[in-house]
């Protein structure tokens, strides 16, 4: 078998791994939390992108302000930005709905900062203004 041959058959391994791994995590039922303790607790142990983005799925977009309520961490609100860029757009206007969002962008870190403009969201399209309170 030559060289090519050798990776092309490794390639095609590979691939079929991929894609039982998508299909397994696609069959899985996620449940989606009530509470910003069960979601961070789902995210940690996630273990990849593919879970990660199964569990924002069954969260509709409506429920983030009630699930997490004053305990958005920026932890949390960086991973889903850095997550899946569209669909995090869309959970963005419902993450600016949780009362503690103004706060934690006013007292980002320099790095975090850095990290949300990284992500090509400009922070001002999502970021509410004190004074508008």
């Amino acid at each position: 078998m030559t060289a090519a041959q050798d990776h092309t058959k490794a390639s095609r391994k590979l691939a079929s791994r991929a894609a039982s791994r998508v299909k397994a995590v696609a069959a899985e039922k996620i449940t989606p939390p009530n509470l910003a303790y069960q979601f961070e607790v789902s995210w940690r142990f996630s273990g990849d992108n593919a879970r990660r983005t199964s569990l924002l799925k069954a969260i509709s977009p409506s429920a983030l302000p009630q699930i997490f309520k004053n305990a958005l961490t920026v932890p949390i609100l960086l991973d889903i930005i850095n997550e899946e860029m569209d669909l995090a757009v869309n959970y963005l206007d419902n993450l600016t709905r949780v009362p503690r969002f103004d706060t934690l962008i006013m007292f980002l870190s320099s790095s975090d900062n850095d990290a949300m403009h990284a992500s090509s969201i400009p922070i001002s399209m999502w970021y509410i203004s004190l004074s508008d309170w």
